[in-house]
């Protein structure tokens, strides 16, 4: 299906998701926070990339600028996702350069749904929320 890039400090939440991802036929690239993600970036295309937003070595919005910077991947698909205790801005997600964005947890329904309609989105569509419904 896509090949995607997923971001997250929690080695826990990262091998889940990208468990849950591989199941629905996607290929998952992990990285443990913001400067491994733009080292695997820099080197392949990426359709789709999923970030955490709140991590100790850069956070979600300055990983998505940086990835907008590079030509690899300023036409991916940015999905920030985060405890909605948290955030994000959306204004601060939108001026990152971010698709879309999403609270967890994420069950594997959901992360799907989200993961498909994007995908399916054909560009980059306007930043919208999952509760807003892709």
């Amino acid at each position: 299906m896509a090949n995607l890039l997923l971001v997250d400090d929690d080695p826990v939440l990262l091998a889940l998701l990208g468990k849950l991802l591989r199941q629905q036929g996607h290929g998952v690239t992990e990285a443990g926070g913001g400067l491994a993600a733009l080292a695997l970036a820099g080197a392949r295309h990426f359709d789709l990339i999923i970030t955490d937003l709140m991590m100790p070595d850069m956070d979600g919005y300055a990983l998505t600028r940086a990835l907008r910077a590079a030509p690899a991947n300023a036409d991916s698909l940015v999905l920030l996702v985060t405890s909605c205790l948290e955030g994000p801005d959306p204004a601060a997600a939108l001026a990152a350069g971010a698709d879309a964005w999403a609270c967890k947890p994420l069950n594997a329904e959901r992360l799907a749904d989200l993961t498909n309609q994007l995908l399916a989105g054909g560009g980059r569509p306007v930043l919208r929320t999952l509760a807003e419904g892709l």
